[in-house]
């Protein structure tokens, strides 16, 4: 575990932390404050894949803990929105979502599946609207598109992974 603990993994852990904190600025309608961590935290994301490609510093706790840092960040902003706006029939909607995520993300992990650019398209896409909506702004359409930028790559990834399953059982069939 020793060399899992590297700084790309690092840049990660900030950005963990960083998600409550962004809720708790939201919370006390310090949005500027909250806008600008989201964008470090941001930053942290592009930089840990950055310095672990660039220094052959990837990790398989890095590979997994980073995606799991990103839909942490996202579902934290996310949540600190919808309870401050009282977007309740969304709050119950994005509930049962990312139930479905956590179980989906088991069989994508498994599969070994990278991301992809309409993932990191889509998760930028995500960052504008967080962007958006932690200033203030927040409708019904914002909302929609936002999960459309979700469920999108999701749809992709559960593609991809059972494609890859189709493939592993045909070569097992012959």
């Amino acid at each position: 575990m020793g060399k899992e603990i590297n700084f790309p993994n690092l840049l990660t852990l900030i950005r963990l932390f960083l998600g409550p904190f962004i809720m708790y600025l939201i919370f006390q309608e310090n949005n500027v404050v909250a806008m600008s961590l989201l964008v470090i935290a941001w930053a942290t994301d592009v930089g840990d894949g950055y310095f672990a490609r660039k220094f052959n510093l990837t990790t398989e706790f890095g590979k997994h803990f980073d995606r799991l840092v990103d839909k942490l960040l996202v579902g934290f902003v996310f949540f600190a929105i919808l309870l401050k706006h009282n977007s309740t029939s969304w709050i119950w909607f994005t509930l049962a979502v990312v139930v479905g995520f956590v179980v989906m993300y088991r069989f994508v992990a498994d599969k070994g599946i990278q991301v992809t650019k309409l993932g990191r398209f889509c998760l930028g896409i995500q960052l504008i609207l967080l962007l958006v909506m932690t200033y203030g702004y927040v409708n019904n359409i914002l909302l929609s598109v936002f999960f459309l930028s979700v469920l999108i790559p999701a749809a992709d990834y559960l593609r991809i992974a059972a494609s890859k399953q189709a493939a592993v059982e045909k070569k097992q069939k012959k």
